[in-house]
């Protein structure tokens, strides 16, 4: 099974394409708000194109002056959306909330996959395909005196693809740093597996994702996240 996304082009033209069931998250790091958004815009088009709502989902935490682009797709494909620069007074509730409907959704899909194994049931279970997509995600994420969105954001992380949940996670700071800030915030970056109970070591695993850096002049770098080489590609426009 593939899902393809064409992230830029190569030197001789070509559209560069990953698929996003290999990644399995992508991790976008940029410096220039509007290409950034023109970035993401174009993207989630290619995502939807030819699809139904019953094929694939978008859910979105972005800040207001990204919420053009969502007012540019069919409201029948966004599974949920918070924008996450709203007042102090909403910020924080609504953050929680963005990341507990995320996380009660995996836990709904994870239970019925569960428990089609634990009945010897052989037919695929499919689910609509959820992108959650995301910028500024610390600000999400890092709540003074909350653990719960930390904890059930790194388990998305970990688990979420096995069921179809996939992350375009967009920031200023590389994954690297991404990783290592939501580590210290964590206080020791473990998340228990339901099936076994033995914890496990997550973030320090560079392999959760791909990233892509947005850089000036139109350049593209792609990391895959079994490579140490970054490729260069160009701006599709």
């Amino acid at each position: 099974m593939h899902f393809h996304l064409t992230v830029g082009k190569s030197s001789s033209n070509q559209p560069y394409m990953v698929d996003l069931f290999s990644l399995p998250h992508l991790f976008i790091c940029y410096s220039d708000e509007q290409y950034h958004v023109d970035f993401i815009n174009r993207l989630c088009i290619e995502i939807i194109s030819g699809k139904e709502p019953e094929q694939i989902l978008i859910a979105f935490a972005i800040n207001s002056q990204a919420e053009s682009i969502i007012d540019s797709l069919e409201p029948s494909f966004v599974f949920k959306k918070f924008i996450t620069n709203s007042s102090a007074l909403q910020g924080k509730l609504s953050s929680r909330l963005f990341i507990a409907s995320i996380f009660k959704e995996y836990k709904k899909r994870k239970a019925r996959l569960d428990n089609q194994n634990a009945t010897g049931n052989t037919t695929r279970t499919t689910f609509p395909l959820l992108i959650v997509l995301t910028d500024h995600v610390l600000d999400l994420v890092i709540i003074k005196g909350t653990k719960s969105s930390r904890q059930h954001f790194i388990e998305l992380l970990a688990f979420g693809a096995n069921v179809g949940i996939h992350l375009l996670m967009s920031g200023p700071d590389s994954y690297r740093n991404l990783l290592n800030q939501l580590a210290r915030a964590q206080k020791g970056p473990t998340v228990k597996s339901n099936k076994n109970k033995k914890e496990k070591e997550l973030l320090s695993d560079q392999r959760l994702g791909a990233e892509l850096i947005l850089s000036g002049e139109g350049l593209i770098f792609f990391r895959d996240r079994n490579s140490m080489e970054y490729k260069k590609l160009y701006a599709v426009h």
